[in-house]
């Protein structure tokens, strides 16, 4: 089976205060300081957002789509900030028709989005426990040749003597 071919990304550019925040996705377990976002909503303002945020449609199959945050939630926050206006170094800022630039993750349920978030945030990989069990039995099934990164498979021999 031939790979599938990479489609280009159409960038969204969204009402940030229409997006779904979801603060039990979100990597960090406090949000940035009001400080950070303020200096971030500055950096946008000035000079634009270089990167995108990424959502996915959280909606009923047919109803219109609701975009939730995957990753870029202090982004988000400053968007937000900007178009309610915000000060920075005692200057006045304010664009009520700021929009967010975004692309849509693929498809994928909360704990997909956690595992993401997780991945983005190194900080919080001890939050994931390895089936070791299930890793196991994959390499059992593959002959030790399991294509994952840390994974090293090797055999181990044991004897055992049955009682008299």
């Amino acid at each position: 089976m031939a790979p599938a071919a990479k489609t280009a990304q159409t960038v969204m550019t969204l009402d940030p205060r229409t997006l779904v925040v979801n603060p039990e996705l979100r990597a960090r377990k406090f949000g940035p300081a009001p400080e950070a976002v303020a200096d971030m909503a500055y950096s946008m303002i000035t000079t634009g957002q270089d990167t995108p945020i990424s959502v996915r449609n959280v909606a009923a199959k047919g109803a219109d789509p609701q975009w939730c945050v995957v990753s870029g939630y202090t982004r988000t926050e400053a968007a937000i900030l900007i178009r309610e206006g915000f000060t920075h170094n005692d200057e006045e800022f304010k664009n009520p028709r700021f929009v967010i630039k975004a692309l849509e993750a693929p498809k994928m349920d909360d704990a997909e989005a956690l595992v993401k978030a997780i991945i983005e945030n190194p900080a919080f990989l001890n939050l994931i426990e390895i089936d070791t069990g299930a890793l196991d039995r994959l390499a059992k099934a593959m002959e030790g040749r399991v294509p994952l990164a840390g994974v090293e498979c090797y055999e181990e021999e044991t004897l055992a003597r049955r009682a008299a």
